[in-house]
């Protein structure tokens, strides 16, 4: 929040000089549930400020340079992020703008390097000292009811201004405008709940990226039953440990309201884990909610399994992809973490000859009769025996190239008419970041509609159930083409929290609903985040379908960089 002046100038805020807060206390209780002690003060101006989401935004690109390097963004996107200071990129990276220049970090940050959370508040510290707890109760529902912290500042606010962030995306942004107004009646908390509450020894640790789903539904984004599936799951998984009641009722019940307001305060971090697992606790020993100890679980991912190439070897964990006895163990693995997904994977085949200057593409099979260019070849198919073997496991998989400057068609016509009688391949795949490449360092060309559907139509005349999967890290460089028989993948890495992946590829599933999509998962450069999770493909996509559950999931790929990794050999 390095500019919140351009958030001031919106209102026309009356200054004045600051009466000191009323010296008799009073007594309020917020929502029954926190007695505090408050000194009062009236005629505060209150504004608020927002983190914009890429995936909201539908303007052209633009390049944006940061520390030499050039990135590409949406411009309006872009432009909001001038005026509310950070935004949050396709990537998973937060965008900044301060000291007249944009920035890239893993988090986004309020002026005085606090991370951004809801429920701070920026203040003049000679009206209210940073680390002050205070209430807004002129503010609208839910706001009346927060407990904020003055936690940030900056010189342009002044008197009694207050501004509040409201959190993330367009919702947040009305909600910006919601309690923008004057004259509020501001008091002291004196004694309450810090907004950063670290739970004691004593309470059931749940993780932050839960905290995601308790707010979409505090704030209406899903419904009810999508909120008890959730917490159903966590249950079942042990991520959330509550007495099971013995009672029956035939009554579906709703669920109260004050249900919903424990699960805001949580997201927001006014209450800690304890006090929101006694709520849930309520909800089961009232028959609400129900667990079933012999429920399925069920998942709408279509395909799990490995993103595989001849670069596996060249890492620490990697394993070479003739080893087909460990990838199609792998891809069985996968599959068992999304039950109904099929086991398969992406096998690239066609890899760019050279770096990042490469023009051309190189196949591993020998030339057959005819002119291609920018294409060279293998003197013996290297890729034969190994859909042979996946053929026998019943393996499913997507044959991908790099094409560099090598046209697509050319390519997708040469591979498919070679090995489309293996009953293991469903279609064929480009990485876009490949495409041009030379052309368009570092990126790829972004794909037109036109292309997008050309190919789409051409891998069905192979066979009409045939599939392509394209893949970039950017979502605006995939095209709008929509066709059903495509799955939009996302290569991102240097996520930098397992928090931050969950929000990434929601926002992926966000931007392509309701076509396929997918994720690649796994890269060494996350490690540090992923490495200690117990099924980490699964506590990483599992959040995601609990918050988007009509996504349409057509595979997560683990990238053989780090396969043995998670999955090791054995």
């Amino acid at each position: 929040m390095k500019f919140l002046f351009i958030i001031l100038i919106i209102i026309s805020f009356s200054v004045s000089v600051i009466p000191a807060f009323s010296q008799s206390p009073t007594i309020s209780k917020l929502e029954n549930k926190f007695d505090v002690t408050q000194n009062c003060s009236n005629g505060w101006n209150v504004s608020g400020y927002y983190l914009p989401l890429e995936s909201d935004y539908t303007s052209t690109i633009i390049p944006v340079t940061i520390d030499t390097k050039i990135y590409n963004f949406k411009s309006d996107f872009v432009e909001e992020v001038k005026i509310q200071g950070w935004g949050k990129t396709f990537s998973g990276e937060y965008l900044g703008f301060y000291d007249g220049a944009f920035h890239l970090s893993k988090t986004p940050l309020d002026s005085l390097g606090n991370n951004l959370i809801v429920g701070s508040i920026a203040t003049d510290p000679q009206s209210i000292q940073l680390g002050t707890k205070v209430t807004i109760l002129t503010l609208p529902s839910p706001w009346n009811e927060m407990i904020f912290s003055a936690n940030d500042t900056s010189s342009l606010i002044t008197g009694k201004e207050i501004v509040v962030y409201t959190g993330d995306g367009l919702n947040a942004k009305n909600e910006t405008l919601k309690i923008t107004s004057n004259n509020n009646s501001v008091c002291l908390v004196n004694e309450s709940i810090p907004v950063n509450q670290i739970s004691n020894q004593d309470e059931q640790a749940i993780p932050n990226w839960i905290k995601n789903n308790a707010k979409w539904w505090s704030s209406n984004q899903i419904d009810d039953n999508t909120f008890v599936n959730g917490i159903q799951f966590l249950i079942k998984e042990n991520i959330i440990h509550v007495e099971q009641s013995g009672g029956k009722s035939e009554n579906k019940q709703n669920i109260p309201k004050w249900i919903k307001n424990t699960a805001s305060f949580w997201a927001n971090d006014q209450i800690g884990d304890k006090e929101f697992i006694q709520a849930l606790q309520w909800l089961i020993n009232n028959n609400i909610l129900h667990i079933s100890q012999k429920q399925e679980l069920t998942s709408n991912v279509k395909m799990a399994g490995w993103w595989l190439s001849q670069y596996g070897t060249n890492n620490r964990y990697g394993q070479n992809q003739t080893n087909t006895n460990y990838w199609i163990d792998v891809a069985q693995k996968m599959s068992h973490q999304f039950p109904g997904s099929k086991p398969g994977g992406i096998l690239v085949i066609g890899y760019i000859e050279g770096a990042n200057s490469a023009t051309k593409t190189v196949l591993p099979f020998p030339k057959p009769s005819g002119t291609y260019p920018d294409v060279n070849f293998s003197s013996i198919d290297t890729i034969e025996p190994l859909l042979t073997a996946y053929d026998k496991a019943g393996l499913k998989v997507y044959l991908q190239v790099e094409s560099a400057d090598a046209d697509v068609s050319m390519l997708m016509d040469m591979i498919m008419n070679r090995y489309k009688h293996h009953s293991s391949v469903i279609g064929f795949g480009v990485d876009v970041e490949w495409y041009h490449q030379s052309k368009y360092p570092g990126f790829g060309k972004p794909l037109t509609d036109n292309e997008v559907t050309k190919w789409a139509r051409q891998v069905k005349t192979y066979n009409p159930y045939y599939g392509l999967t394209l893949t970039h890290w950017d979502a605006t460089y995939l095209s709008n083409a929509r066709p059903d028989n495509v799955v939009f993948l996302t290569d991102s890495e240097h996520i930098g929290s397992i928090e931050a992946a969950i929000g990434n590829y929601t926002s992926w599933v966000d931007h392509f609903a309701p076509s396929q999509v997918g994720f690649h998962l796994g890269y060494p450069s996350d490690i540090s985040w992923w490495g200690g999770l117990t099924d980490p493909a699964s506590s990483i996509i599992n959040p995601v379908i609990e918050a988007r559950p009509n996504a349409n999931i057509g595979g997560v790929y683990w990238v053989h960089f780090s396969a043995t990794k998670a999955f090791p050999i054995k």
